[in-house]
């Protein structure tokens, strides 16, 4: 089995909300090489939706709050 090493951001904008990135060590915030999911807390559930519904490593993090989540 390969482990792959990832950079992680994570950004809490509040209203329940955090945005969770992930790509290879040393990818720009401005590249189109994140896979980025959207974390939506309301009372006791939690929803996870990925940016363009898919898992791909094909976002840009400094759109993330603008990217469609399915």
């Amino acid at each position: 089995m390969s482990f792959r090493t990832l950079t992680v951001r994570l950004d809490e904008p509040g209203g329940g909300i955090t945005y969770v990135g992930d790509s290879v060590p040393g990818t720009a915030a401005s590249e189109g090489a994140w896979r980025i999911k959207r974390l939506t807390e309301t009372a006791t559930l939690l929803t996870i939706q990925y940016a363009d519904g898919d898992q791909n490593f094909d976002n840009v993090w400094d759109n993330r709050a603008s990217l469609t989540y399915i």
